[in-house]
């Protein structure tokens, strides 16, 4: 952008102002979305003033789209979350489902002991449980309530 601006002071051509007719004309005639190569004609073939102060329009439209996408960006994370949250929640939540949906649904799994929460469906990864399911707290680690699964079938997974 400064570039733009350096080349029109040292060869002692205008700046157009913001508001000034020929720059609205020239936001007007590039704020189209089509593909038209005519654009860049009349950059090629215009004078150096109105070539420079077009560019400097497109670069400041180009600005403005760029901060309002970042706006909203923001916004979206503020509301949703990033990408690894979402992610992390999604994998929680598909690890939370039991491995056969049709013999226990979500609604079925039991309340801890000590907290009340929900639990969920896990595996001992060590200990002489090893490779065994129980019910885990979802509070875990703050809570490490656990109950064992009754269902054999469920254990042999």
């Amino acid at each position: 952008m400064r570039d733009y601006q350096d080349f029109l002071r040292q060869r002692g051509l205008r700046l157009w102002p913001k508001d000034s007719p020929e720059a609205l004309a020239a936001r007007g005639r590039y704020k189209s979305d089509s593909s038209d190569e005519s654009i860049l004609y009349d950059v090629k073939t215009a004078s150096s003033e109105v070539a420079a102060n077009a560019m400097l329009c497109l670069i400041n439209q180009a600005s403005y789209l760029l901060h309002r996408q970042l706006k909203r960006l923001e916004q979206d994370f503020l509301k949703t979350g990033g990408f690894t949250e979402r992610l992390y929640a999604t994998r929680t939540r598909t690890r939370n489902l039991p491995s056969d949906q049709s013999d226990l649904s979500e609604s079925a799994a039991p309340l801890c002991p000590r907290c009340k929460k929900p639990m969920c469906r896990r595996t001992a990864r060590k200990g002489p449980d090893a490779g065994r399911r129980f019910w885990g707290c979802t509070g875990y680690p703050d809570c490490n309530g656990t109950r064992p699964l009754f269902n054999q079938s469920d254990s042999s997974d």
